[in-house]
């Protein structure tokens, strides 16, 4: 079911754009496979909307890749060349400084739009395979999904997080979650937002009312020390896309008509990354400089709440993609502007990415 579901989404594609030899190329390009010399040059703007065959060990449901792009071509699959540069990086993903994570590093991904390269599937690959077993299992099914995101989210040493989850699951919900706690607990932090991508499609098919439910918990979780930390900006940020996509009628707004929304979400990264108030504050002033809002000023701390960031990124996602190109630059220009950059800060790069459909492609050495 899953390889025919592919096919058919192949074929959707082809009769939305009209241009199957676009859709061919991107997935000759995220599937490595020598590209054709007439294909277009923005083939790759259709790069996320398919599996890498790079993750075939986990998706190995999904039909090859090869065979993909000979349906949607119309040629013999044997015709088609592979490029022999597959090894995977040996490379250990850390998690205090995200390494190759560079302003240049962005700005290049961004600018060129070349989607996913060699050496962010690599990363991929070395990632998919830290994570645990029981982990993969779970996050294929609606009930165990959303114990592997509350083990995703609770801190051990937060008694009141821990109060909140023994009192809020089943006995059996709770023996279960322990379990999948204590394999998170060993899973490198970089694999948090990809096993949150892994278990979207599964929190999809719950119910409204269960949909409603999950999400109450998860406030209950974040609200139970009364900080909003990044992880948890985050976490809320993608889950809730991924779960409860909002419906934009049309993406054709300006920076200049969603500043307020724009410079609160500048202001939320400024806040995270110093110490000081003087270093916010020139974080943010580089950042909007960056995408022309000299003229804003960051918002109060006390203004970056939860649910004024998740109103701030809806409503920036009614921007025209020239004009997302531009915010996420400032975004990156924030986030590198004291030189150092965190895996939680790459973190947060990636989530606003994923959020206004612009995906950011993992980095490590």
């Amino acid at each position: 079911v899953s390889r025919q579901r592919e096919f058919l989404a192949d074929a959707s594609a082809v009769q939305y754009t009209r241009n199957p030899s676009g859709i061919g190329g991107a997935l000759r390009k995220i599937g490595g496979v020598t590209p054709l010399s007439s294909a277009p040059s923005d083939a790759s703007q259709c790069n996320h909307m398919f599996f890498s065959q790079a993750m075939g060990a986990l998706f190995a449901s999904h039909p090859p890749i090869e065979e993909r792009i000979a349906r949607v071509e119309g040629i013999d699959v044997a015709t088609l060349a592979v490029q022999s540069d597959r090894e995977t990086r040996n490379t250990a993903v850390g998690d205090s400084l995200a390494s190759g994570f560079s302003a240049q590093a962005v700005q290049h991904t961004i600018e060129n739009n070349e989607g996913a390269t060699q050496e962010s599937l690599a990363l991929s690959r070395e990632l998919l395979s830290s994570i645990g077993e029981r982990v993969l299992e779970s996050v294929g099914e609606p009930w165990s999904a959303r114990l592997v995101l509350f083990a995703l989210l609770v801190d051990e040493k937060q008694p009141a997080q821990l109060e909140i989850i023994a009192q809020n699951l089943s006995m059996v919900e709770f023996v279960e979650y322990k379990r999948i706690a204590k394999e998170i607990a060993k899973t490198n932090n970089a694999a948090r937002l990809p096993i949150i991508d892994l278990a979207s499609p599964a929190l999809q098919q719950l119910s409204s009312e269960q949909k409603s439910d999950f999400n109450k918990l998860l406030t209950l979780l974040i609200r139970s020390d009364g900080v909003m930390d990044r992880l948890e900006w985050v976490f809320v940020s993608v889950v809730q896309k991924h779960i409860a996509p909002p419906k934009i009628k049309s993406a054709n707004k300006t920076l200049a008509t969603r500043s307020a929304s724009a410079s609160l979400v500048l202001g939320m990264l400024a806040y995270y990354g110093a110490t000081v108030a003087e270093a916010a504050e020139d974080a943010f002033n580089s950042g909007a400089k960056a995408c022309g809002l000299e003229n804003q000023t960051i918002p109060k701390l006390a203004d970056c709440s939860v649910e004024l960031l998740r109103g701030a990124l809806q409503q920036l996602q009614t921007l025209r993609f020239v004009d997302r190109k531009q915010f996420l630059l400032a975004c990156e220009g924030v986030v590198v502007h004291d030189g150092r950059v965190t895996t939680t800060e790459a973190e947060v790069i990636r989530a606003i990415g994923d959020v206004l459909d612009c995906p950011i492609p993992l980095y490590g050495k």
